[in-house]
């Protein structure tokens, strides 16, 4: 709970795909890691290409996994839309709820996987400092998920059969001594974000 380093830890930045450790957490304290979600052509859309084809079937554990490794955004868009359809509630008003349960004030979500939602407004932002506290709080809690970011590279077997290929984002995870946890990030208006969890 110290901080011994800090550099501009209060100013308020695009998050971009750090924002997936928010939607891991709201998704982990609400759903079932077994249950099953069919994926939809609405869910696959989403911007770039996660190998996630609509018809197939993955358990909520396997979407948040391969949204932390891959940082697939398909991933998320089909939790997204199963937790709205379970809960009848926004998954975005539940991430922004739990921001302020954990009070991180700076620390705000427009939509669950940190995607730019136009030329000048972010999917979400938040202050180095309280990243860091996100971070801490996902690892403490929910170390079956965060643990699963320092994969280099997996597979996912779908419930019909088939597999999908999970390769991290960062590539230098199994060669940084000590990580235990990682997730990036990389938007046009955020630029590159890190953030890690080292055991020293």
């Amino acid at each position: 709970g110290v901080f011994l380093v800090e550099k501009n830890s209060d100013e308020i930045r695009p998050i971009a795909s750090i924002t997936k450790i928010m939607t891991a957490i709201v998704v982990a304290e609400n759903l079932e890691p077994s249950a099953v979600v069919k994926i939809t052509n609405e869910d696959v859309s989403a911007e770039g290409n996660s190998h996630v084809k609509a018809g197939v079937s993955l358990t909520v554990r396997d979407l948040i996994n391969h949204a932390l490794i891959a940082s697939s955004n398909d991933s998320v868009a089909a939790i997204s839309n199963y937790f709205e359809s379970v809960t009848q509630r926004s998954i975005v008003e539940v991430m922004n709820i739990k921001a302020q349960s954990l009070d991180l004030k700076s620390t705000y979500f427009y939509n669950p996987s940190g995607l730019d939602t136009g030329a000048y407004t972010a999917g979400a932002y938040s202050t180095a400092e309280e990243v860091s506290l996100l971070n801490a709080y996902f690892y403490s809690h929910f170390p079956e998920y965060a643990g699963i970011s320092r994969v280099l590279e997996t597979s996912i077997t779908t419930k019909d059969g088939g597999v999908i290929q999970s390769i991290n984002t960062n590539s230098h995870v199994q060669d940084t001594p000590g990580l235990v946890q990682s997730k990036t990030g990389y938007t046009d208006l955020a630029g590159g974000n890190l953030t890690v969890v080292i055991d020293k």
